[in-house]
Order: C-alpha cells, then structure tokens, then sequence
C-alpha cells in the first residue's frame, strides 16, 4: 500500500468529468467531507489505482463487510474501462470476496465475485 498526494487525488477527482455523475451537484467541500468520511470509518476504504504517470486512473469509495467477504462499492469515478484493473487488483488482495454496488441508472442491486471479472 502507498500514499498519494492528497492534492493531485482531489484535484482529479473534483476536475473529472464524470464528477456530476458519480456526485451529482453536490459541491466540492461536500466531496472533500465525503472522502474524509469513508478515510475515518471503521469499516470504508477509499481505493485508488493510479498509472504509469502516477495520476488516478481510478477511484473507488467503499464498504468493507468482513463477515460476508464483500466490497460494497458507494462511489466510483474513472476512466473508461479502469473496473476491470480495479477488480484484478481486489482479487489479489481480497481471494474469494465479491463485490457489489448499485447501477446508475436502473438503481438495482448487484453483486458478483470479484473472480468473475478477473477471468475476462
């Protein structure tokens, strides 16, 4: 695990454009607090992978249930085609977990095994 510069984080993720997405309107101190939120709590994770150029390929706000081996995804910012890498990296670090979370548009629940995605 390595630390990233707060600064460039926050300035890619409030600069993005699929910010409204992924937030709404919400405005960018209630994105920093969001972040710092899931940063303090006992069972969240903010997960980011960052390429070559050590940006942010892509973000991920959770929920980690321990006890049912499962990653709820609450927020997900990236580029186009970054869940697959961050699902490859989930299944080195979390063996036999799945990963769930809501579609955006249709709202339904949904949840796989991390092993799913890391086989395509």
């Amino acid at each position: 695990m390595s630390c990233i510069n707060a600064i460039k984080l926050f300035d890619w993720v409030l600069s993005h454009p699929g910010r409204k997405a992924c937030f709404g309107d919400a405005p960018d101190l209630d994105i920093v607090m969001h972040c710092d939120k899931i940063l303090k709590g006992a069972n969240t994770e903010l997960f980011v992978l960052e390429g070559d150029n050590e940006e942010p390929v892509i973000v991920l706000w959770c929920e980690l249930d321990t006890e049912r081996k499962n990653i709820h995804i609450l927020n997900i910012l990236g580029d186009r085609g970054s869940l697959k890498h961050a699902l490859g990296a989930w299944q080195s670090l979390y063996p036999g977990w799945s990963v769930s979370g809501a579609r955006r548009k249709s709202k339904k629940q949904v949840q796989y095994r991390i092993s799913d995605f890391a086989k395509t």
